[in-house]
């Protein structure tokens, strides 16, 4: 299960509002696998794929796609500090 933070929810919506994408979902994906581990994606989106899961995290629509929901489930999407981890 994904989780989304209401901080993180506010900042989607935000960003959907100021980039006139109200009604697009954001899409949650692994692309890619090095030594460090899977390197994850987001992306706005609003062609759900047929393979997609469609969810509902605090009124933001999220796709995931087959591939990627292995390596998201028990995620949370949070704020960043803006600095490098």
């Amino acid at each position: 299960m994904i989780t989304i933070t209401p901080e993180a929810s506010e900042q989607v919506r935000e960003v959907l509002s100021d980039k006139e994408k109200e009604g697009h979902a954001l899409r949650l994906y692994v692309r890619g696998m090095s030594c460090s581990g899977p390197a994850y994606g987001m992306a706005l989106d609003n062609e759900p794929r047929t393979d997609d899961t469609v969810i509902d995290l605090n009124g933001i629509r999220v796709l995931v796609d087959a591939a990627s929901a292995p390596y998201l489930d028990g995620a949370e999407i949070d704020l960043g500090d803006g600095t490098a981890a």
